[in-house]
């Protein structure tokens, strides 16, 4: 389901949680120049595909553990991004490359993110390589009581690790099962600007609805929106 795409349009984005994903990212970060994404577990392409489709520059670089993921991506849905054969966390802790956003998009057998990902080594290095204004996306499955354990401990990372921290569940969501889409970021988003980013971003889906879901989870001033 998640390798859903159109050979001949890359903008028609079927995902609802790489919908939600996409907005994030589009509203929260700059249009005033080429953006950087790293996309930490690569799938079919999807995102990237449909990134670069709708913000033309962009530049994408992939990290999977599953050199045949990579293969049948690079036959079956091309994009011009660059793709690494190897672990998402050394990748992180290595680079000496700045990106404006991070998509965390890695599961094991059970559904849950290993708990790698929301610990203190992965956290610092990711942050090292945004951007002053770059943000983290981590999506994460919801429902049954290990995946919401994980939600949990993610969330508790990204708020003590980042100056924001905020959680969007994807519109198709419900208590046992769906997707939560957590962001971490240098600065606070404001509601306001992020609606007003993704509405006029020409993503070809109600963008504005997606980022009109995200709460703070941390607030360390007085001004969370």
């Amino acid at each position: 389901y998640h390798g859903i795409y159109n050979a001949d349009d890359p903008t028609l984005l079927l995902a609802e949680h790489l919908r939600t994903a996409a907005a994030l990212f589009v509203a929260a970060l700059p249009s005033d120049r080429p953006l950087r994404f790293l996309h930490l577990g690569h799938g079919a392409g999807v995102l990237q595909r449909y990134l670069q489709a709708v913000l033309p520059g962009s530049d994408h670089v992939s990290v999977d553990l599953d050199g045949a993921v990579l293969a049948v991506s690079a036959t079956e849905a091309p994009h011009a991004g660059r793709a690494v054969h190897g672990d998402a966390l050394d990748f992180v802790r290595s680079t000496d490359e700045t990106f404006d956003a991070i998509f965390v998009d890695i599961f094991d057998e059970a559904n849950v993110c290993p708990a790698a990902f929301s610990e203190t080594s992965f956290l610092d290095a990711a942050a090292a390589s945004l951007a002053d204004d770059g943000v983290l996306v981590h999506n994460l499955h919801i429902g049954g009581r290990k995946r919401d354990d994980a939600v949990a401990r993610a969330e508790d990372a990204l708020a003590r690790h980042f100056h924001a921290a905020y959680r969007a569940d994807s519109v198709d969501s419900t208590a046992t099962g769906g997707n939560a889409l957590l962001v971490g970021a240098k600065r606070a988003l404001g509601r306001a600007r992020l609606h007003e980013n993704a509405t006029r971003a020409g993503l070809g889906f109600d963008a504005g609805t997606r980022v009109r879901r995200l709460v703070r989870l941390c607030c360390d001033d007085d001004v969370c929106k």
